[in-house]
């Protein structure tokens, strides 16, 4: 199983939970690839690899002197959710954010023989790893759900996708019954799943094998 990994850190500095959970992967004998946002050109590190997509940030213009986008660029370097910087972005600076987004994911798919995807904190990124065509599980973090709730049509978008999901987790009870409230249509069959991201390689690849399980059992 190979499973491709989209995350929202900015990923082109030193990223211990992310690295750890790369190599927890590995460490059960699967491939995995990383495609995660990047503020520069990676010179070490996991977007330095050739299992790396970055999306490059950087190299995305809003036009000169859009306080919007620079805004988004200077919350997105001080870490934390992406999807939460890019909630005061709208129409062309969110357009082309989602299509810079849009390349790298497609590139990776098509560039890998990738099985699964699996998508860190949901939010913005789930749109496009749904769009792919693989089978998709995706881990909620309640911060990033939170930033989204006033987002208008982000908010949709984000909503939409997560109903697509063949397999969705929450890092908390609490952000579990958040999204079956407000985000997702509830399915006994297909209950959320709840457990922190964090040391949990064992979890996300189980999680994988789910979906895959769940995209092809008749």
């Amino acid at each position: 199983m190979h499973i491709l990994l989209l995350d929202q850190r900015i990923a082109d500095r030193p990223c211990p939970q992310l690295e750890a959970l790369v190599a927890g992967i590995g460490s059960h004998g699967l491939q995995v690839s990383v495609c995660c946002p990047a503020l520069g050109q990676p010179a070490d590190g996991l977007l330095a690899t050739s299992r790396a997509w970055p999306i490059r940030l950087d190299l995305l213009s809003a036009g000169d002197g859009d306080a919007a986008w620079s805004g988004f660029l200077d919350a997105a370097a001080r870490g934390g959710s992406l999807s939460a910087a890019a909630a005061r972005l709208v129409d062309t600076p969110l357009g082309r954010l989602r299509e810079a987004i849009r390349r790298a994911v497609t590139r990776a798919v098509d560039e890998t023989d990738v099985d699964v995807l699996f998508v860190c904190q949901a939010g913005l990124l789930v749109e496009f790893a749904i769009e792919t065509g693989p089978p998709v599980a995706a881990h909620a973090d309640g911060t990033d759900l939170a930033s989204l709730e006033a987002a208008g049509r982000l908010r949709d978008i984000v909503a939409a996708s997560l109903s697509s999901c063949d397999l969705l987790a929450a890092d908390s009870t609490a952000t579990a019954a958040a999204l079956e409230t407000s985000w997702v249509e509830p399915d006994p069959e297909r209950p959320i799943e709840v457990w922190p991201l964090a040391a949990a390689a064992k979890r996300v690849v189980d999680g994988c094998q789910t979906a895959l399980a769940r995209r092809f059992t008749p």
